[in-house]
């Protein structure tokens, strides 16, 4: 916990000397954020938190746009989070409405927060890591953990789901697996549920949750059109698979090589990326099994 907010003290005073201090668009962002100033002015860590105050921090701080400091942003918000109320707290972050908006001049890189009534709000409570890379961050530190720390953080994931049973989503539930992807076990049953469903549901993170070659290749191949539409875990898989992971890759290229428009030149080139590291790797290919 106190490396955490450590973490999280030094990028919120740097974002400020690149920013500024965050401005306030109405009374209510600054009653909003007053809770949070206040402690980072005190310099002592919280004791108790709270997920739409937790929820606003995040959003003051992954404003930039640096790809680097967005990192390190949320790198400090999981470990900081983590640390202080466990693995079913950052969730609960993940899903807590927003009753703010921000504007953002990037070229000006000034932050500007607006608060109930005039803010344009998030009243459901729905998924949404404050940034795509706060769920990667959150899985790399839960991979670092000690065994015995990550049994925990496991079991502490696996009661959030069944008390969120019938509230989360099949994509909500999705991430919560590749978070866990260190015990694979969770994404396993998740894609055979995907499997055995009539439709595609948003599965894409199980695709870089996964372990077990066979059902990988079952579902690339039974949802490469969906999947194709998304390029993030596809260093995932090549991590998994090594060289099994070209052929996927590259039925996924193939397949996105069809759509009109074409595919996004950064989702091209993460794959591409993949797939020629795929053919690098030294682990030997798999023969797909038999059929018939």
């Amino acid at each position: 916990r106190d490396e955490g907010w450590a973490r999280l003290l030094e990028v919120e005073r740097a974002e400020d000397a690149l920013c500024g201090p965050l401005r306030f668009g109405n009374a209510g962002a600054e009653a909003l954020y007053a809770p949070i100033r206040e402690g980072y002015a005190s310099g002592a860590a919280p004791t108790t938190l709270d997920p739409t105050t937790e929820r606003l921090r995040a959003a003051a701080l992954l404003t930039r746009p640096t790809e680097g400091a967005v990192d390190a942003a949320s790198q400090a918000l999981v470990a900081f989070w983590v640390g202080t109320a466990g693995l079913g707290f950052v969730f609960d972050v993940f899903i807590t409405p927003r009753p703010w908006s921000f504007t953002k001049f990037h070229l000006r890189l000034e932050r500007t927060l607006v608060g109930p009534p005039d803010g344009t709000s998030s009243s459901s409570h729905r998924w949404l890591p404050p940034s795509n890379q706060s769920i990667v961050e959150l899985r790399r530190l839960l991979f670092a953990l000690p065994e015995a720390d990550f049994a925990r953080a496991h079991a502490e994931g696996l009661d959030w789901l069944r008390r969120h049973d019938g509230l989360a989503r099949p994509d909500e539930r999705s991430q919560v697996a590749y978070a866990l992807a260190r015990d694979p076990s969770l994404a396993h049953d998740m894609v055979r549920e995907a499997l055995a469903a009539p439709h595609f549901a948003h599965y894409y993170s199980l695709l870089g949750s996964i372990t077990d070659l066979a059902l990988t290749r079952e579902f690339v191949a039974r949802y490469v059109r969906a999947l194709a539409s998304e390029s993030r875990y596809a260093l995932d898989v090549v991590e998994a698979f090594g060289r099994d992971a070209a052929e996927m890759m590259s039925a996924i290229l193939e397949e996105r090589a069809t759509w009109k428009p074409a595919l996004w030149p950064s989702d091209r080139k993460r794959l591409e990326a993949a797939w020629k590291l795929a053919l690098t790797d030294p682990r030997p290919p798999t023969p797909a099994a038999p059929t018939g």
